[in-house]
């Protein structure tokens, strides 16, 4: 009988990751480290949280919000991104055509690289040119470089991070920004959604409660340590622009740059990388400083600016690049069109470096291009040959 009352101990570990720590646990139904879940909850890293509920309400396929599926598409059909519905298998195009997108991800045809390119579906002359490009085409069927994940090309053929929050509500979107903050009293799960938490101060007399708030405040002359606790301490800022004095103080900001060792320091023009702040001039792109200047500095020609607006003496930035968002077309940078109102993408005959840079989803040797019969659209305008954008999809006119 103790033998299998180990075993089914052991078995209890092995699922859950939840175990009983004192006696005082013996008669939970739910335990979770030292704590007993209420019913329905589960157990996640040590703690009791409310369980993750599927979304599926509508949708035939695709993501359910909690790892799972929503359901599949019967074989040749499609599950579409956006209304995560089935539809019906796409139908490829190659009439007429010896190169480019057969308009449902497939291919008519290959140029020459170096020689010629493929324009309107056909294979023409053309030369090399990657002035001014970190990424895509290089218009001749080669490429001016590739971008490392999770940035990808932008329209300027330069490379961008594209915030991932689809179906977030908190937490980090991939870009070192957020994707937003949760209520007190609410803390952000693995999945990025906002879920009850309870306060932990067992055993601390200051610090985070894991909840968002504090578990106590020290004194100016203590320091609150990894454990919780308060500690003697003694401000120094000897040598220092910046960062922490060493007593849960600061001995400065950097108005430029960032802080290094107690130093404010930036990066020069052509060095690597991971944000505009850490550049002592102009904007961070394709993830190197340029030398050019950002907005809301100062400057006396547009040649100066990153953007190329020089406005009242101050760059500026008028309109909404590829994936900004828009409440119309008139909010989008030249080239671009506001897509369901919500981000600006390119137009058809527009420069791609991928196919998300294109409202059709279509990006063919650099350039959007339209979708046949069962290809994605933004509006009737990415469809091909008189199709019309239905749910998303090129569809035969009604």
């Amino acid at each position: 009988m103790r033998n299998r009352l180990a075993l089914a101990m052991v078995a209890l570990v092995a699922t859950t990751g939840c175990f009983l720590t004192d006696s005082k646990d013996d008669d939970c139904a739910n335990p979770c480290e030292s704590a007993c879940c209420a019913e329905g909850e589960v157990c996640e890293d040590g703690q009791c949280q409310a369980p993750c509920e599927p979304a599926c309400d509508g949708r035939m396929c695709g993501d359910d919000g909690c790892g799972g599926s929503c359901g599949e598409c019967s074989p040749g059909w499609a599950c579409d991104p956006y209304t995560r519905q089935c539809v019906a298998p796409c139908m490829p195009n190659c009439a007429g055509k010896a190169c480019g997108d057969d308009g449902c991800g497939g291919s008519c045809g290959g140029c020459v690289p170096g020689s010629t390119a493929c324009q309107g579906y056909q294979c023409v002359p053309c030369t090399a040119n990657c002035s001014g490009k970190l990424c895509g085409s290089d218009g001749c069927g080669g490429s001016c470089g590739t971008c490392t994940s999770p940035e990808i090309c932008n329209a300027q053929f330069f490379c961008e991070c594209r915030p991932r929050c689809a179906g977030k509500s908190c937490g980090a979107d991939g870009c070192g920004g957020t994707c937003g903050q949760c209520d007190d009293g609410k803390h952000c799960n693995s999945a990025g959604r906002c879920e009850g938490c309870t306060p932990d101060c067992d055993g601390k007399a200051c610090g985070d409660d894991g909840c968002g708030g504090l578990c106590g405040a020290c004194l100016p002359s203590q320091a609150c340590s990894s454990a919780g606790a308060c500690i003697a301490c003694s401000a120094d800022c000897g040598g220092k622009q910046c960062g922490d004095d060493g007593c849960g103080g600061s001995c400065g900001e950097c108005e430029l740059g960032f802080c290094q060792g107690g130093q404010c320091t930036c990066k020069g023009d052509g060095e690597s990388c991971g944000g505009t702040n850490e550049c002592c001039l102009g904007e961070c792109l394709g993830g190197f400083c340029t030398n050019c200047k950002a907005s809301g500095q100062g400057c006396s020609g547009d040649e100066e600016c990153c953007r190329g607006i020089c406005n009242y003496g101050h760059c500026y930035f008028e309109c909404s690049e590829l994936w900004y968002e828009c409440a119309s077309s008139s909010d989008c940078c030249d080239g671009l069109r506001c897509n369901r109102a919500i981000y600006c993408c390119g137009d058809i005959g527009q420069p791609c470096g991928n196919h998300e840079a294109c409202c059709s989803y279509n990006c063919v040797d650099g350039v959007c291009a339209c979708t046949n019969l069962g290809g994605f659209c933004a509006g009737n305008e990415d469809c091909c040959g008189g199709l019309v954008c239905f749910e998303g999809y090129c569809q035969e006119a009604p």
